[in-house]
């Protein structure tokens, strides 16, 4: 079969763009549901939502047939809460539209997360074996998006997310955008894991000795031993790490939602633990909101 002119010159211009970095970790999720898409009519929405005929019929039903790509939110191409941006909406709809109407197209789905709150289908978008919703974050078209779930790949998503900033690449290329999406990320408990990024500080810090104080509102990473766990309110626990600069411990704020997002929901006191995320002030006292960590290693049986 004949391949269009326009799209060869399309492949090549992303490749050079995107380097070698596509031929591998894709981060394709293959344990989860795929559904052949290749032929199937579509409808272009913006950048990261989209219309596709799945019982083909030849209508679009959208309260069974939009797609939302996970980890990815590229700006609105209408008024909303979150802004109108055509500057930057418009050319990540015309990526998407482009890469929609390639071939070798899937979509894979979560079996344990298939919806969002309006019923929407969340999918990644395999085209010609390289993952869409990546390659969205890589080319600047969107950051990356950890609101309502986290990828198991979530080093490769972030490291893309770092390269487009660094490479000043679509919403990271002004100044003034620049500083708007960090602001934004910072009110929805993440940031850039990049070492231009002022907010992140890239080392991992040991819970033992940490001064909390010094990284007021900076986005932090550290590995410390449970000290305490309370739970002042309802869906709301705090855990205390080993400090020795605070006989109460390294203060970390676990939200419900976070908790079971990250499947914390069964910390114990001498449990070993990684996290990261913001460092703020509460009544006077610092305290990190965690974003994301894990269990190290089981309690130990001396603690």
């Amino acid at each position: 079969m004949k391949i269009p002119l326009s799209f060869l010159v399309f492949f090549l211009l992303w490749n050079a763009i995107c380097g070698n970095s596509f031929a591998v970790g894709q981060a394709i999720p293959h344990q989860w549901i795929r559904i052949p898409a290749t032929y199937l009519n579509k409808h272009i929405i913006d950048g990261d939502t989209f219309d596709i005929d799945l019982n083909k019929n030849k209508r679009f039903e959208k309260s069974r047939e939009r797609i939302r790509l996970l980890y990815v939110d590229t700006p609105e191409l209408s008024e909303s809460h979150k802004g109108k941006n055509l500057k930057f909406g418009l050319p990540a709809k015309r990526f998407l539209h482009r890469v929609l109407h390639s071939q070798q197209i899937y979509l894979w789905i979560d079996p344990k997360n298939r919806y969002d709150k309006f019923g929407r289908i969340l999918a990644i978008v395999e085209v010609m074996q390289r993952n869409i919703n990546l390659e969205l974050i890589q080319l600047g078209y969107s950051y990356f998006d950890t609101r309502f779930s986290l990828p198991a790949a979530y080093q490769t998503y972030a490291d893309r997310e770092s390269e487009a900033f660094s490479k000043y690449r679509g919403i990271w290329s002004t100044a003034l955008s620049r500083e708007s999406y960090l602001k934004r990320l910072q009110k929805e408990g993440k940031t850039v894991r990049s070492e231009e990024n002022d907010l992140f500080f890239s080392k991992t810090l040991a819970a033992k000795s940490l001064d909390l104080e010094k990284f007021l509102n900076r986005f932090i990473m550290t590995t410390g031993r449970i000290h305490k766990i309370t739970s002042p309110r309802r869906k709301l626990d705090l855990v205390f790490l080993q400090n020795s600069h605070d006989s109460s411990g390294l203060r970390i704020v676990l939200s419900e939602r976070r908790k079971e997002l990250l499947q914390l929901g069964h910390l114990k006191i001498g449990d070993h633990v990684y996290v990261e995320g913001f460092v703020s002030l509460y009544r006077n006292s610092p305290q990190i909101v965690i974003h994301r960590g894990y269990l190290l290693n089981p309690s130990r049986s001396n603690y």
